[in-house]
Parts: C-alpha cells; structure tokens; sequence
C-alpha cells in the first residue's frame, strides 16, 4: 500500500511466474479461513494447478486444526470461485492425478453442493483419461477420500482405476494397500480374488514388520471378513495372530489404534476376550489421550460385547473420560456412548447425568431421528429420570417424529413407558400419523414395543391405528416370539381390547399360537392375567391346557408370579378347578420361611380378597408369620390394602399382626392417601373394631385434612360411615373441611354415598351445617330416582332425626313413611344396605390399578414388577446400531 501510494508500479505489477510464486507462499503460511479466501479468490489469474491443489489441502488443514467441521454460508459462495477454477482446469487435464487425488481428500466441510459435484464430475473424467498416470499411493488417496466425502465414483471411474492397480500391484507399500481395502470394503465394491489377495499379502507383511499401524491391521480385518475367497480363512487366521501380538506388545499403540481394534472384534463379532481384556487394560492407561471419536467407538466395541463384563476400573475411566470431553462430542458420538453405557448397564453418577442433561439441553435441535431415540432407549436402560434432559428430548422428538424409521419410533415409545414419560397430545398425534404410514411395515417386535408402551402408559390408541397394527399382526402373528405373544396379550387387557371383537379374536389366537409348554413363568403369567382381565372366553380344552403346565411348572414362579397367577386363576375359577387354586396355594406353604414379603403378602390377600376367595387355615398362618418378620417394610398402600383384604374376607388378624399393622399405619400416616385412609376406617369398621387407639386415629385424621381436596365422595362417604361405625367423632375442623370438600364435588355424589354419609352422620348423632344439607339435599333430589326404596327411606328418616331443615323438594322426593318407628330400630342397627357400595370403595383392583413393570410398590393393586420389558437382547429390539 506505501509503494502504491507513491506512485510506484515497478513493486505492484509483477510477472505472471512471480505473482503465482507470491500466492503459493501466502497460500502456505496462512492460518486463517478469511485470509485464504482473499488470497486465492483476489487472485484467481494467478491460481495456476499447483496453488489450486495448495489451497484445497490448506484450507483441510485450517479446519482440522480450528476443529472446524464445515464452512459457513458466505465462505461457500466465496469458495465455489476457486472451485469453479479448479473444474476448468480438469476438464483441460492441468491437473495431475496426485493434485485430483489432494483435492479430493480436502473435500470435506460442506462444500457449496453444485459447485462440488462440477469438480467431482470433471475430476471423475479426467480420471479415466489419465489413468495410467495413476501410482498406487495416488489410487489410495483418491479412494479413501471419496469414502471420507461420502461420494459414489462411477463404475467406469473405478474400473479404470482397479485395472490400473492390477498393473503396478505389486509394488504397492503395505499401508498404502491396507488403506485401499479398506477404502473398497466402504465402497462396497468386490475387487478381482488374485488383486485383494496381493494387496492382503502386502499388508501382511507389513502388518508383521511393524510398517503398518495396528489401525490398518484392524481395518483390513473388518473389510476383508465379509468376502467368500478361497484364501480368506488364512489370510484372517495370520492377520488376526499379528493383531493379537501388536495388541499384546506393541509399545507404540495409540489411543486410536486401541479403539480401531475394539471396533474391528465387535463389527465382525470376533469373541477373544483375551485381546479386549487387554485393550481395555492399555486403554484405562491412557485414556486421557483419546479423543472424543475414539472414546465413542471404544465404548461402543466394549457394549456390543454385552456378554462379556468390562473391567469396573475400566468403565469408570471411561465414564470420566466421557464427562471430560462430553462437550466435543458431536451428537452421534454422543449418543453412541449413551447406547453403550446402557447397553452395559453402566449407571453414571449423578455428576455425569448433570453433564449429559447440559448437553442435551444444548444440542436437541442438532439430534437427529436415531438419536432422539437412542437416548431415550439409554435414559430408559439405565433409569435417567431427568425432567429437564427429558423435556428436552421430548421437544427433539416433536421435530423428529415424522422422520423415525419403524424400529426407531417403537423403541423410542418403549423408552417413554418404561420412563413413565407420558406423551403430549401434539407429539402423540405426530407419531401416530406417521405409524399409520408406516404400519404395514412394523415388525413383530416393532408391534410388540408399541402396543406394551401404550399398555404400560395406559394410552388409548387412534381407532385406525389399532384397526392397522390387528391387520398387521393377523398376517404375521406366526412370526411372533412367547415373549411377545405374552406382552401383547397383557398390552391387550391393559387397553381394555375386550370391547372390540377384532381384537379380541387376535387374543384367542395368540393365546393357542404356541404351546403352553414354550412360556417361560413369567410369560405364562402374564397371559393368564390377560386372559382374567379380558374375560377371555378361550377353548376349554387351550384353558385345560394352561392350567395343567401351570400347575406342573409352580415351582420356577417366583412370589410376584405365584400371587398374580393366584389372582387371575381365582378370576377364571368358573372354568378351572379349585384343584389349581389349591395346587397354588400348596406350592406358596412348600416355600421357605420368608417367602411373603411385606408386598407379596398384602398382593396375595389383596388378590383373594377381590374375588371373594377364603385361603387355607395354613396359608394364613404362613402369611401371618412372615408379616409378623417384616412389618417394618410396609409401605402405606400395602397396609390400606392388607386390611381392606382382612375384611373383604371377613377375617380377623391375629392380635401380633393387627398391632403392628396398625402401629406402621400411625407412623406412616404422613404418607397415606386420600383412598388408603377411607379404606383403613372402612376396614376397622367391617371387623367391628369399636374401640381405635386415639394416636392412630388422630395420626389418620391429620393427614386427612393435609389432603381433604383429594377425597372423592364414595372416600368421603366410606370414612364418615366408618367413623359412625365406631363410634369415633372426628373434630370439627375436620369435619368442616369435609363439608367444603362436599360441597365442591356435589355434582359427583352418587344415592349409596350419600345414604352411607348421612348413616354414619346420624350414628355419631351430628348435625350437618345448614349449607352443606341445602345443597346435599339438591344434590339427592336430582338423581332421587336412582335411589333404592330403602335408601329413599333411610335418607328422609335421616334428615329427620338429625333436626335438618328439609327443603320442600326433598319432602316430596323423599317423604317420611307412616311406619317409620320400626325402621328407625332398622337404621341404628345398622343395615346393609345403608353401607356404600363396596365395590368402589375397595383398593383398585388389577383392572384399573397400574400393572407396570415399574420398580415402585406403591400402586393400589398388586404390584406387578415382573412384567417383561420387551426384550432388549435381540436386534430387532434394541436401538438401531450405532455405526
């Protein structure tokens, strides 16, 4: 700019040799992006063959230092300049094929697309006409970067090439040959048997001398184990004895090398746990050297070795490792760590799930379908029940959903079940559109995924979907496995499939399409369930079938398939024999002592109890002895649901169990719900215990005015009838916030709830606020003719003796009867049928309970924390594989 500005022209104009020569030297020295665009786009004249394939590999090396990954918009448009010199050029032959093959190995960073591909076309052309200007090394380089670019080279440019190869094959190096296998195991081309078997011959000797690096040994394994060659055999026998030794002792092993192995062992499902004990041994020393790609195949390699267990020192290092460079993971690499942390079951600590929950949050919009649903296969796998990682994803995966393939978007609705993750409306209409496109393409254990998710969420199905998904397995039922005959079976009673005679057809045949006999416990478990549940009415000969291999196979049952095999056969006993309730019974009293826990022994009587079943004498003491072991494990629902049981059967527990029921009640009256508490009372009332310590009801009623607005009218009307019951009046403040909760679900009273409400009301001789009567009494005018006659009877009697103001439309739907004396002796005696209905005031039973394969016990049914996942052990079922 000085020589400018003094007029001078003898520094500024410069031969056309020198100015090539000045740009080749800035081209050089450059470390920046934007100075080599100024460089060779201001000075195109001067871009002659050699500062063109300068600039390319320059700018490659700009990008793989700054960790750059692609150009950005406007340095694409400045780019497609040189680019467009470049493809003149070729198309005039200026290029050799050394400077074709720089150029192509530079391509990377997303290149402005039209421009790109003039190149690669003409490059592809002047290929073929200077080919036998081809070397070896120049052949290696032009194919490996075209796999690097993801570019298909026409069949005429690769035979060319391949000929050319065949001819000066013989003088090729050994890392040059290991990287031109390679480079045709990527192209999924089949080369000539004799031109493979010389360029593997080079690579063994190579590989033996130390000349090529383990990386390419594992390379060249991987690429030639799939082809059908007489030699192929013995040529892998050598190559692999000299990995095993380079993994053994070669000193000089990088990080990278160590990860290419492992990748090398899983992709050809090579099984030498000598060799990756070894390579997780020299990969926990250095660790700290590998980078992010690296660790991601290496944890990949080691999870697909599932049925070898990695070293704990290992996994740990690894976990750090990927903590430590979570940030400079692309997505992919990301989520390929994710899928091998659960594949392994390898649970991260709390810290690292911190981490990952940052970088999902960071990067959901960069995860594309397959990740989206890896992650959450892996959140699923490993127990991650971060909200805000999982909102993200959520939010992924409303972008996504349109593009899932069949496999990914069953896994992705398993993972959201086993995750207890419910799906948004938006999302759930999403994904289900785009099943419907997909349906005729699911596969069994696609369908099978599907329907236990939407089973295990309790999420009704689009009409034309489930009429899709019954089409589909109609066709291809045969190619179900027992696991998924079970789990469909049990998504099918889940999803209430008992009032759609198509469905329930597809039951019957998926419960006879194969033999009682091939069920694992658990299975058979789970279809007698589905069969209780459904009402299943099958063939009494299948049915007689069934109850013979259950009754024959007890013994492999553990306690939660005993108890809900009990259940359902006691469901089903018109159609078996009490022989097989009995036979159940049996195996439960041959079971060592502590076999009931506190669960199983609630869910067992729970289980007899909701079908009116009395158990023996001596299952009862068993019951009772191993409660009496461990009744501090009661949880509050186990001890609403144990008591509820004793007085659904009428039976007294004996006085060691009653205390200690009633003290964990107390203790745990924190944590009580609304319906525990109801059914509590109800029970003690139904046994006609009068007399209740004052702590465990005060300890009850504390926690019932915690949680007054979650009492529903029959839990209001059975705690009140209870209380009448046994004579126990609660306080006023109680009892006010009962009206106010009254008041407020009016509209949902039923004539049982409120005849119970104002029997216990008039056994404790209470007078209700004026308000609360006023609207209770419009309350029962509205639905008066659903009232039975006695009901009517004890209501307007009641109303009566309490001293209520009874409104004019209350004394005609509801008039005092002439005869009354003798009923009123009828009411303080307590009858029948002034007790609200039972049926909906006892726990909830397996039919609307949740029957989940969740780890938690709290649910008001029994607790079903055997039921099968589906099956994460064979391909179809697992995440699509990370490559």
């Amino acid at each position: 700019r000085r020589m400018r500005g003094r007029g001078s022209s003898k520094d500024t104009i410069r031969d056309g040799s020198e100015k090539k020569k000045m740009v080749s030297d800035k081209i050089y020295h450059t470390f920046s992006i934007p100075y080599l665009m100024d460089i060779t786009t201001g000075n195109l004249d001067s871009m002659d063959h050699g500062n063109i394939a300068s600039a390319f590999q320059r700018l490659s090396q700009i990008m793989a230092v700054g960790r750059r990954h692609f150009l950005s918009e406007a340095e694409r448009v400045e780019w497609a300049k040189v680019m467009d010199i470049a493809t003149e050029m070729v198309h005039r032959d200026e290029l050799s094929p050394k400077e074709m093959s720089q150029i192509i190995t530079s391509m990377g960073g997303g290149f402005e697309k039209s421009a790109g591909l003039r190149l690669l076309d003409a490059i592809e052309h002047s290929s073929i006409r200077q080919h036998d200007a081809f070397a070896s090394k120049t052949i290696a380089h032009f194919l490996v970067g075209v796999v690097n670019i993801r570019y298909t080279p026409r069949k005429e440019t690769v035979d060319a090439l391949l000929e050319r190869l065949s001819s000066v094959s013989e003088s090729c190096e050994a890392y040059v040959a290991a990287n031109i296998i390679w480079a045709l195991r990527k192209l999924e081309l089949k080369p000539d048997a004799d031109l493979l078997h010389t360029l593997a011959s080079h690579v063994i000797r190579g590989a033996a001398d130390g000349s090529v690096r383990v990386k390419l040994v594992a390379r060249v394994i991987w690429s030639i184990h799939p082809f059908e060659y007489e030699w192929k055999d013995e040529v892998l026998t050598k190559l692999m004895d000299i990995l095993n030794q380079r993994v053994q002792n070669d000193e000089e092993m990088k990080p990278n090398d160590l990860a290419h192995v492992a990748w090398a062992l899983a992709k050809i499902h090579h099984r030498d746990p000598t060799m990756m004990a070894k390579v997780q041994e020299r990969a926990t020393a250095c660790l700290d050297d590998f980078v992010a790609w690296d660790l991601a195949n290496l944890l990949w390699a080691t999870a697909k070795f599932s049925y070898e267990k990695p070293y704990s020192e290992f996994m740990s290092a690894m976990e750090v490792a990927f903590r430590r460079d979570l940030f400079a993971f692309r997505p992919k690499g990301m989520t390929n760590c994710l899928w091998g942390f659960g594949k392994i079951l390898h649970f991260p600590s709390p810290q690292t799930v911190v981490e990952i929950r940052k970088y999902v949050i960071k990067n959901q919009l960069t995860l594309d379908s397959q990740g989206v649903g890896n992650t959450l296969w892996a959140f699923a796998k490993l127990s991650i029940n971060d909200k805000q990682a999982l909102g993200a994803l959520r939010g992924a995966l409303s972008v996504e959903a349109d593009k899932l393939k069949p496999q990914e978007i069953s896994i992705t609705i398993w993972s959201l079940a086993t995750l207890s993750e419910t799906l948004d409306a938006q999302t759930k209409r999403s994904l289900e559109t785009h099943l419907l496109r997909i349906a005729d393409s699911l596969g069994p254990q696609s369908i099978t995924n599907i329907l236990w998710a939407y089973g295990s969420l309790a999420m009704h199905m689009d009409s034309d979907l489930s009429a899709r998904i019954l089409e589909n397995l109609r066709h291809n039922h045969h190619n179900l496995t027992t696991q998924g005959v079970s789990n469909i079976i049990w998504a099918g009673a889940r999803l209430s499939w008992n009032t759609d005679t198509d469905a329930t057809d597809m039951l019957r045949t998926l419960v006879g399409s194969k033999p009682p006999s091939s069920f694992s416990a658990l299975e058979l478990t789970n279809i007698l369930w589905g069969i209780a549940k459904l009402r299943l009415n099958i063939d009494p000969q299948l049915q007689n079938y069934l109850d013979i291999d259950l009754a024959t196979r007890l013994g492999e049952f553990n306690p939660q398939s005993l108890v809900t095999s009990l259940w359902a056969t006691v469901k089903i006993a018109a159609r078996s024999s009490d022989y097989l309730i009995d036979c159940i019974q049996d195996e439960m009293l041959e079971r060592e002592k502590g076999f009931f826990t506190a669960q199983s022994a609630s869910n067992t009587l729970w289980a007899l109890a909701t079908q009116g079943y009395t158990p023996s004498k001596d299952l009862m003491e068993k019951i009772e002895d191993d409660i009496d072991e461990c009744l501090l494990d009661f949880k509050p629902q186990e001890i609403s649901n144990t008591f509820w049981a004793y007085a659904k059967l009428l039976l007294s527990p004996r006085e060691s169990v009653m205390e200690g029921l009633q003290e964990q009640a107390e203790k745990k009256a924190s944590q009580m719900t609304s319906q525990a508490i109801s059914n509590i009372l109800w029970s003690f009332a139904k046994l006609n215990y009068i007399v209740v310590a004052p702590r465990f009801f005060e300890a009850l009623e504390e926690r019932g005015v915690e949680i007054v607005d979650k009492f529903v009218p029959q839990e209001i009307a059975n705690t009140i009838w209870a209380m009448g019951q046994m004579r126990t009046v609660p306080s006023q403040r109680f009892l006010g916030l009962i009206y106010r909760q009254s008041i407020a679900k009016v509209d949902a009273w039923k004539p049982k709830e409120i005849t119970g409400l104002m029997w216990g009301l008039l056994k404790l001789s209470l007078k209700p606020d004026d308000r609360f009567s006023t609207i209770l009494q419009q309350r029962a005018c509205e639905i008066a003719p659903y009232f039975s006659a006695t009901g009517a009877r004890m209501l307007a009697w009641a109303l009566k003796y309490l001293g209520v103001e009874i409104t004019a439309e209350s004394a005609a739907a509801f008039p005092i009867m002439e005869n009354d004396d003798e009923f009123q002796l009828e009411i303080i005696g307590g009858s029948e049928e002034s007790v609200p209905d039972k049926s909906s005031s006892e726990p909830s039973t397996m039919e609307t309970a949740s029957y989940s394969s969740s780890l938690s016990a709290s649910a008001s049914s029994i607790t079903t924390t055997e039921v099968q996942s589906p099956s994460s052990s064979s391909s179809s079922s697992s995440p699509t594989t990370p490559q």
